[in-house]
């Protein structure tokens, strides 16, 4: 699934962790004013299939992003943006298809070094998240904290900066959110990632996000095609400060 708007250039937008392309309304709106944006739906998330058997790993995401865009007819080089998960996709698939992407913007990329001090950061953070991971009890606790925060009976702020009240409606099930959690954002490796890129890269990291990101970040090794900023917000810069962002897109 996808959404597909305006004319030019093209812009490719993948969303972050249990979220959908609905997550980039504000700043489609204001690429699509001068360029083609397409907004993927990730498989496994939003309106795209979500197989049981998927591994939702980098090799499967990345084979499903590739026959999307050749079937929207995305042939030469375009500007790829990616949000969280999002942008570990797109990093990847940057390496993967450097004759694709003409530049990339890696916006709030969880930064971390090792599998295991992912699974740290991640698993010792907000209670409800760390719960509603746990196997057993993620078919019961995300339908409730879905309808919790579509009629606003709990604040964003206590469910924690992954949801937003329009594109954190769990379009997903469970064997997306565990496998795509350890297969993607469990399965470190930016780092070589980054080394392989040779297109016009920014790096983009929230000055509230988690704080291990902000310590990982200078310890990345970085070619002269990166250009890394801190910037003012959390780890929601498309939503927060759209109008920042484009301009690190365009």
């Amino acid at each position: 699934n996808y959404t597909d708007t305006g004319s030019g250039p093209v812009v490719v937008l993948l969303h972050g962790y249990m979220a959908s392309s609905q997550y980039w309304e504000r700043l489609a709106t204001r690429l699509s004013k001068t360029n083609r944006v397409i907004a993927l739906d990730l498989l496994g998330f939003g309106g795209s299939p979500k197989p049981v058997t998927s591994r939702y790993d980098y090799d499967t995401q990345l084979r499903s992003i590739d026959a999307t865009l050749r079937y929207l007819g995305v042939r030469g080089k375009f500007s790829l943006v990616g949000h969280s998960m999002g942008s570990l996709l797109a990093l990847r698939f940057a390496s993967v298809y450097p004759e694709r992407v003409r530049k990339l913007t890696l916006s709030n990329m969880p930064i971390f070094l090792s599998r295991r001090e992912a699974k740290r950061d991640i698993m010792g953070g907000n209670l409800l998240y760390q719960i509603g991971l746990r196997r057993g009890l993620h078919d019961i606790i995300w339908p409730i904290l879905s309808l919790a925060l579509r009629f606003r009976l709990i604040p964003l702020k206590i469910a924690g900066e992954t949801a937003t009240r329009k594109s954190f409606i769990f379009q997903n099930t469970s064997s997306s959110r565990l496998r795509s959690m350890r297969n993607v954002i469990f399965a470190v490796g930016i780092e070589a990632d980054l080394l392989r890129i040779d297109m016009k890269t920014t790096l983009i990291t929230g000055l509230q996000d988690r704080k291990q990101y902000l310590l990982n970040l200078p310890k990345l090794r970085q070619a002269k095609n990166i250009v890394s900023h801190v910037v003012q917000g959390g780890h929601h810069t498309p939503l927060t400060h759209p109008e920042l962002l484009q301009q690190f897109v365009v």
